[in-house]
């Protein structure tokens, strides 16, 4: 041979099949859920400006066409320009950030198996639909972005209230903190 030849020890051919495989997912889901037709028109190019709510992407109930999850992966900001979505590091691989503005996305509800849903409708032209649980969409104020839509609501959806763990009571505050020489 002429020195270019690869010595690939066959222990390793787990991994490397693992790998490929992971790599071959995430791009097949991309194509299927409508992530890549959002990225075409909506990939993200600056930081969320104003304004800022996000959910943390542990218990965050998330769904993309055809009922694609992405609970615990995917990432979603409110600013006042803009709703932000991006994915864990481990998924993001053919998963651009995108930022879709506000006069892009509709919002309406649906009822699952289990569980009732916010639906929102990415792109106008697109109309790709992420299924997100009630208590994430208080969380990054889809109710007050969308008051009109939050009133045609069934009841279930207007009575679902996450508490707000950020504006804890003054008297709560004060009988957490210590008293000098305790």
């Amino acid at each position: 041979m002429n020195g270019m030849e690869l010595n690939f020890d066959p222990k390793y051919y787990p991994a490397l099949l693992f790998v490929t495989l992971w790599v071959l997912i995430l791009f097949i889901s991309n194509q299927m859920d409508g992530w890549a037709t959002l990225a075409r028109r909506f990939r993200r190019t600056f930081e969320p400006t104003g304004e800022i709510r996000s959910t943390g992407t542990l218990f965050s109930a998330a769904y993309f066409r055809y009922w694609t999850n992405y609970s615990g992966a995917l990432h979603l900001t409110s600013a006042d320009d803009a709703l932000y979505l991006s994915l864990k590091f481990l998924f993001r691989i053919g998963h651009p950030p995108l930022r879709i503005p506000w006069n892009e996305i509709q919002i309406s509800t649906t009822g699952g198996l289990f569980r009732n849903y916010i639906v929102l409708s990415l792109g106008s032209a697109e109309r790709i639909h992420l299924r997100i649980s009630p208590d994430i969409a208080e969380k990054i104020g889809l109710i007050e972005r969308f008051p009109e839509a939050y009133q045609s609501f069934p009841a279930w959806a207007r009575e679902a209230k996450m508490p707000n763990f950020d504006t804890l009571s003054d008297s709560f505050v004060e009988s957490m903190r210590k008293k000098p020489g305790e």
